[in-house]
């Protein structure tokens, strides 16, 4: 079932000729009143969050972004608002230090399925465990917007890491070059001291481009510098930091530009406010 309306008839009726006792969902997070009124036990959801922080569309994005050590999922009763129903279980997933939240996304599934099993053995129970919210302490978790992904070089090495990871997959951190987006995959810390014999001692400007010993692509921040793990140039495939050292035909010392404009950065800072209490 495909609805365009939750409350047209017809998809009603569908779901009511189910007989179902539960209905268990996953990526709704409001469902229409019609819908939850169905099955005589209710219906839960799967959010992946430790609620009540994050609710909303993007949980998984902002805790990387947010640079977050664990994330969580949540099985809770749905009502009619956004991810507020009662909690039957939480489950905590680390976040590993350079991971994608494309990639904690696929590592949640499993965990996700495993959170669901648990609570459906709960709900058979005469007194399911129940737990309120703490709704003082909820943030949200805002949909993300292109251009978050225009990277502000002027800051810290973690917050760089953090911001880049939790745009991959969508909508991808990007700097410009020559005029020219180039798009950036992943990113970890340096702790490296020893920079390409062809360019040991780079500009300290935030945005600069330098080289590890093997021709890691590296770029300054505020306080030391990041590792890029495949960049991919406008109009070109994805490159290593090799293959951009020699596109580059090894002219040392060029900054990638940041365009973003001061409205776009205030905006960015509200929605950042926002997933914190």
């Amino acid at each position: 079932l495909q609805p365009e309306d939750l409350k047209a008839p017809d998809f009603l009726d569908s779901l009511s000729a189910f007989e179902s006792d539960l209905f268990v969902v996953v990526a709704y997070s409001i469902l229409p009143l019609e819908v939850l009124a169905i099955p005589p036990k209710g219906s839960v959801n799967l959010h992946t969050s430790l609620l009540p922080k994050y609710r909303g569309a993007a949980p998984i994005q902002w805790s990387v972004l947010n640079g977050d050590d664990f994330t969580g999922l949540t099985v809770f009763q749905l009502d009619f608002k956004m991810d507020h129903g009662p909690v039957l279980v939480r489950r905590q997933v680390p976040i590993e230090p350079g991971e994608s939240s494309g990639q904690l996304f696929e590592k949640m599934i499993p965990a996700g399925q495993l959170a669901i099993a648990d609570a459906l053995s709960e709900l058979s129970k005469p007194q399911p465990n129940f737990q309120e919210q703490d709704h003082s302490s909820a943030t949200k978790a805002p949909k993300l917007f292109k251009e978050m992904g225009d990277i502000n070089w002027h800051q810290n090495t973690d917050q760089l890491v953090a911001w880049i990871n939790g745009l991959n997959p969508w909508p991808m951190a990007y700097t410009s070059l020559h005029s020219k987006v180039h798009r950036l995959n992943q990113a970890l810390p340096w702790h490296g001291e020893e920079f390409n014999v062809k360019d040991p001692n780079p500009s300290q400007d935030p945005g600069t481009l330098a080289w590890g010993p093997s021709k890691e692509l590296l770029i300054r921040t505020l306080d030391g510098w990041i590792e890029i793990h495949g960049i991919q140039p406008q109009g070109k495939k994805a490159q290593t930091g090799a293959d951009l050292f020699n596109g580059l035909n090894e002219k040392f010392g060029q900054k990638f530009e940041c365009q973003i404009d001061e409205e776009t950065l205030v905006k960015i800072k509200k929605l950042q406010a926002s997933t914190q209490v």
